[in-house]
């Protein structure tokens, strides 16, 4: 991860330094390996939406909705988390 947002540090028990650098697959309960794939082949502009378990440091896991889109420079993926009820 190279920047995230103040909620999605406290959706993962994180804080802002301890964060960066960190694989956001660690956090990804069930389903990581399709949905590590699913992300891999995003073409630039284009978003995909799933529901997926989160798993924060020492908390537990919780189901949110997660958009993630590739940039037009084809090398940043972002993440958007929604938490489900």
């Amino acid at each position: 991860m190279l920047q995230t947002g103040g909620d999605v540090r406290a959706f993962l028990n994180v804080t802002a330094r301890s964060v960066v650098g960190r694989d956001i697959y660690l956090f990804i309960g069930k389903n990581r390996e399709p949905l590590r794939r699913l992300v891999a082949a995003l073409s630039p502009n284009l978003t995909v939406e799933r529901d997926v378990e989160l798993r924060p440091r020492d908390h537990k896991p919780f189901l949110v909705r997660a958009l993630n889109s590739r940039a037009a420079d084809d090398r940043t993926i972002l993440w958007t988390f929604s938490r489900l009820p």
